[in-house]
């Protein structure tokens, strides 16, 4: 807080208002634009504190999110992140089932039923999991928090540009509330 800069224009100096250190007081801003209310709002919606999705360190405080089905048989990881590439797929272990996981992407997305069900989806995860204790690895799908919020900026972004082209003349407002419902979506 002690730093300071001469300003090459006017002659003044520059200082700072905010350390930045406190948590949650970090500003995310992309391309000019704030995306932390987007963020935190998406965040919230995606996890329930105490819904068990969250693995906490022995302070209670969040550390990394557990692979979650979202009831709708999908596998996401981190804020909301559904498994539907096949790179996601194998990157996050799961290629075993990938053909599984994209049968059931390709009939959500095309209005019909899905092939398999929650309790499928929810089997699929478990042996996941029990695959990975035997063989003594960390699951790669069971993301640190920090990993959780650069993989959700990077599907933020993407539905921001899909908000600017769809509300052309839409105030910075209108076009979070307009992110925020197509990443839902």
């Amino acid at each position: 807080m002690y730093s300071y800069m001469i300003c090459g224009i006017g002659g003044g100096y520059i200082t700072l208002k905010e350390d930045g250190q406190r948590a949650g007081g970090v500003r995310k801003i992309y391309w000019g634009h704030d995306f932390t209310k987007v963020l935190e709002i998406i965040k919230n919606l995606e996890i329930d504190p105490q819904g068990g999705a969250y693995i906490l360190d022995e302070n209670d405080i969040p550390v990394a999110i557990d692979i979650q089905n979202v009831k709708d048989g999908c596998i996401t990881i981190g804020y909301g992140h559904i498994l539907q590439t096949e790179e996601d797929i194998e990157k996050y272990g799961f290629g075993e089932w990938k053909e599984e996981i994209l049968g059931n992407i390709k009939a959500l997305y095309n209005g019909g039923n899905l092939p398999y069900d929650n309790a499928y989806i929810n089997n699929i995860i478990k042996m996941q999991k029990e695959k990975m204790e035997r063989a003594g690895i960390d699951n790669p799908a069971i993301l640190p928090i920090n990993e959780a919020e650069e993989i959700l900026m990077g599907d933020v972004k993407e539905r921001y540009l899909i908000a600017l082209k769809q509300g052309f003349g839409f105030t910075d407002n209108q076009i979070d509330a307009l992110t925020c419902n197509i990443f839902n979506a």
